[in-house]
């Protein structure tokens, strides 16, 4: 489908990645190195951020590609030659969740494409653009199943592909659809209306705590991507990853 849609794309990169530092260690980098900025283990020094970026400006929409970065890492992501130059590099105060998106909503009243900044996945935008637009929800979340991890989002969906549940598992088993980390949220009245709702005194709700009121509400549709993803939180899960491309390259290799 040719579509041109006006509003960009937003990138979820201000967390800390406080599970991951160990390991950044044992890699010979600093605890506070950026884990989005660890290579994938693709090629040409792929790294998470830089392949997700590419997959937004890939994408069939018009407006910045905007990753979201906290005042720590700000300049070390912005600096790496795996960033494209084309996405803008800000600096929030959100941590690394879709709270920039819900602002972006209320404030401009446009649709909102968010991404996060930490997985891997074989994912297309084109792909959850058609998803979403043949759904009748207002907000669609891309879900798909993972190797085991810890604290997974867990979603259930239905047969009609509509969100219906969400749950915090403190181990998943692989065969759950966990959330992947890319959303579209239409300004819909009754989004407007719960994502208005969860603020109090200026404070926002927690991201459990909005995605739980737009599920009860209906209001959440799913796309299930058929590839296996990796939500990059803790050393097993990276490592993990690390096999899975190594073994794509193999394959190609063999080929």
């Amino acid at each position: 489908m040719t579509r041109q849609i006006q509003s960009g794309i937003d990138i979820a990169g201000a967390g800390y990645g406080e599970r991951m530092q160990q390991r950044l260690i044992e890699l010979g980098l600093e605890p506070t190195y950026p884990k989005l900025l660890l290579p994938t283990g693709g090629p040409e020094g792929e790294t998470l951020a830089g392949r997700i970026i590419r997959q937004a400006l890939d994408a069939p929409i018009d407006g910045s590609t905007v990753l979201h970065a906290n005042v720590d890492t700000h300049s070390t992501i912005a600096a790496h030659p795996d960033i494209d130059s084309r996405a803008k590099i800000t600096t929030v105060e959100h941590g690394n969740t879709f709270r920039p998106f819900v602002q972006k909503i209320l404030q401009q009243e446009t649709r909102v494409h968010g991404s996060h900044a930490d997985f891997y996945a074989d994912f297309s935008w084109a792909e959850l653009l058609d998803a979403h637009e043949s759904n009748p929800y207002p907000v669609t979340f891309a879900v798909a199943r993972s190797v085991p991890i810890e604290r997974g989002a867990v979603f259930t969906v239905d047969d009609r592909d509509k969100i219906t549940g969400f749950k915090r598992t403190e181990q998943t088993d692989g065969t759950e659809l966990l959330n992947m980390g890319a959303y579209i949220f239409d300004p819909q009245k009754d989004v407007v209306r719960v994502l208005q709702d969860t603020i109090t005194n200026g404070q926002m709700a927690s991201e459990e705590t909005i995605v739980t009121t737009l599920i009860e509400r209906n209001l959440v549709g799913a796309y299930i991507m058929p590839h296996v993803f990796f939500n990059i939180n803790i050393p097993p899960t990276y490592d993990a990853l690390l096999q899975y491309t190594s073994s794509l390259a193999s394959i190609e290799v063999a080929s």
